[in-house]
């Protein structure tokens, strides 16, 4: 049987080592201080870079052509003809027309590419999905109908604890952010059926988040006989274990578990302090 490759951007938060443990090859964002440019990932000091992020919050940038030629480029010499390629949500980054691009230059390679119309730990649920699919044997064109199939299906939702970074990059207006600070009214947001970011429901404080958190995933994950979960944080990972606690018996019922931390180029955005849930119905 052929091989198939399995290719993402940094943003799906998935553990480095499960990566290369199954060989998926990332593609990575650019973090752009005002003095220095750096890729997205985990091969640097997280400290350093939350303290920097303080002074002086960053700009993201998709991968440039060529990093994303240099990939295909490598499982082409791999000698890998059926490629899958997943991105975050396009209406969340350019990455996924990027890709698109690139793709379409390799006329010798079978290139499916998927938008996971969402990001963090909820598209790499899809990429973990993919994955167990190619180590059942499944041909490449099975795999990716039943992907096609999956599209959606993956859920996240996430409390920011703080909308400081929010209002730093401008995703929500200063005044608008301001009240919320004073008031100490944290988001509650998901991704919707377009890959855009939706607001859930807003809270104060964090026991009052979790367990919005909880009502939600009582609702969600009621009745549903085989899924994968996920947990994440930002830059402290006792707010991992906070969730890992509350969601302890989910964590036990799923086929498949992970916790993360957000990747840089996400956590420029949410800031330091994010619960992160996300789930995959799998049957």
């Amino acid at each position: 049987m052929s091989k198939i490759a399995l290719v993402c951007d940094s943003a799906f938060d998935l553990p480095l080592e499960y990566m290369e443990k199954h060989s998926i090859y990332r593609i990575p964002f650019s973090i752009n201080f005002p003095d220095e440019s750096i890729l997205d990932g985990n091969h640097f000091d997280r400290e350093d870079f939350f303290e920097r992020m303080r002074k002086d919050l960053p700009k993201t940038a998709v991968a440039d052509p060529d990093r994303i030629r240099r990939v295909l480029q490598k499982i082409r010499k791999e000698g890998i003809r059926d490629v899958i390629m997943m991105s975050v949500s396009s209406a969340l980054s350019g990455m996924h027309n990027a890709m698109r691009l690139m793709a379409m230059e390799e006329e010798d390679m079978n290139i499916e590419l998927f938008d996971t119309k969402t990001a963090s730990i909820a598209s790499g649920l899809y990429m973990v999905y993919a994955q167990r699919l190619v180590e059942r044997g499944l041909t490449f064109q099975e795999i990716c109908s039943k992907l096609r199939e999956k599209m959606g299906n993956a859920k996240i939702y996430v409390y920011f604890k703080s909308v400081e970074n929010m209002i730093r990059s401008g995703r929500v207006p200063k005044l608008r952010g301001a009240i919320a600070s004073v008031l100490r009214i944290s988001p509650i947001l998901t991704s919707d059926e377009e890959g855009k970011i939706a607001l859930v429901q807003k809270v104060r404080g964090d026991k009052n988040g979790v367990k919005a958190l909880r009502e939600i995933l009582n609702e969600k994950l009621d009745q549903m006989k085989e899924y994968y979960f996920s947990v994440g944080y930002s830059r402290y990972e006792k707010d991992g274990d906070v969730l890992e606690s509350e969601f302890a018996q989910e964590i036990k019922d799923a086929s498949y578990y992970q916790k993360n931390s957000l990747t840089p180029a996400l956590a420029v955005h949410g800031g330091e302090m994010v619960y992160l849930v996300s789930w995959l119905e799998v049957e």
